[in-house]
């Protein structure tokens, strides 16, 4: 399956494939393996030097793509505790802008409902796509009292994420 060799010829290839595959899953199927996969790794950790790390991302998103066609509002928690402080490759962006809010069928307030849920954890890149995701509702006072909260976070990326976020 995965190797610690990058394949660049193959990777397109590769990757289409994960995401073919998910076209004949189950729901079950689907949120079973968003919660196999581990949290991704935080974009300095050497880890992302390895396929195994590309390819465990490629079926996060693909899983993302199905879960937004299907409108399967369970998984955004899920979402939110996967994903790794920062974004490498800029993979994650997107998720946190377009496809949660295709999931929760493009209502606001339920994207701002699990945003404010995922800034309360403890893991930083929980905490920091919660308050991406926040950032485009900054003028709902919910959301905005989050981006007010996050200035005082203990990790500077998110602090600074708010700041900017607020300005």
């Amino acid at each position: 399956m995965a190797q610690n060799i990058w394949d660049e010829e193959n990777w397109p290839q590769i990757t289409k494939q994960i995401h073919l595959e998910r076209e004949s899953w189950t729901v079950s199927q689907v949120i079973n393996e968003l919660l196999a996969l581990p949290p991704m790794p935080d974009e300095d950790d050497n880890l992302w030097d390895y396929t195994k790390t590309w390819y465990e991302a490629e079926v996060f998103l693909a899983d993302v793509n199905y879960a937004a066609r299907h409108h399967l509002e369970s998984v955004i928690p899920i979402l939110y505790q996967k994903a790794c402080y920062g974004d490498p490759g800029e993979i994650l962006r997107g998720v946190f802008k377009n496809s949660v809010y295709d999931i929760a069928s493009r209502d606001e307030e339920k994207v701002i409902h699990y945003a404010v849920q995922a800034y309360k954890s403890i893991r930083n890149g929980t905490r920091y796509w919660a308050v991406y995701s926040l950032s485009f509702f900054k003028d709902l006072p919910q959301a905005h009292s989050i981006l007010v909260d996050a200035l005082l976070d203990s990790e500077h990326q998110i602090r600074s994420f708010a700041e900017y976020s607020l300005t």
